[in-house]
């Protein structure tokens, strides 16, 4: 359900990656609202479609996503406004098969693949006791090598809601990952589930 999705995921962010200095952003995008909030200078996504807020840096731009592959829905992506530092957020929507699947079970799905698609891959954390939305989530930090050579590490958390899975991936360069932390934790903190029946 999932292998095919990540797989052409992972390529997705390669190609941001080295492509991202001519990424266009669209001002029509379909069902999104965005509300600058002065105090705190976080701008609000807002997706409808998929019932999810989440609050951003207003300079961030927002790019395409990868799209639908599947079960799983990429459904937007944030960039840092500094194109070199290659900081990217995405946020996800995946929904689970008729099989049941638990949290622990879903998490080694995710390694497995990781482990097969990304070069010299290490995990640094793993766990199944974080909290997104209020709720029980996973955790998976890693380490892998592009195919050009650069060092990345990569921060996943997700969490389940009925058949569904959200997750955020924080990707970026090793050497520049914590300082990105601190904004990203406040994405995800921020990460609202509005509505779970209007999806795919």
């Amino acid at each position: 359900m999932i292998k095919e999705f990540k797989s052409k995921y992972i390529l997705f962010i390669l190609t941001v990656v080295f492509i991202s200095g001519m990424i266009m952003i669209s001002n029509h995008l379909s069902n999104l609202v965005y509300a600058q909030d002065a105090n705190t200078s976080l701008s609000t996504y807002e997706n409808s479609t998929y019932g999810i807020t989440i609050k951003y840096p207003h300079d961030w731009a927002i790019i395409g996503s990868a799209g639908v592959e599947d079960a799983d829905i990429d459904i937007v992506t944030f960039l840092s406004p500094n194109q070199n530092d290659n900081a990217i957020v995405d946020v996800h929507q995946d929904k689970l098969g008729n099989g049941s699947m638990n949290m622990g079970s879903y998490l080694s799905s995710i390694i497995s693949i990781y482990r097969t698609d990304l070069h010299d891959f290490k995990v640094i954390e793993s766990n199944t006791n974080s909290l997104m939305v209020g709720k029980n989530a996973y955790k998976l930090i890693y380490t892998y090598t592009t195919g050009d050579g650069f060092r990345m590490k990569d921060m996943e958390i997700g969490t389940m809601i009925g058949d569904k899975v959200y997750y955020i991936i924080y990707d970026g360069k090793e050497s520049l990952f914590d300082k990105y932390i601190p904004i990203v934790q406040t994405m995800i903190d921020s990460f609202k589930v509005t509505s779970t029946n209007n999806q795919r």
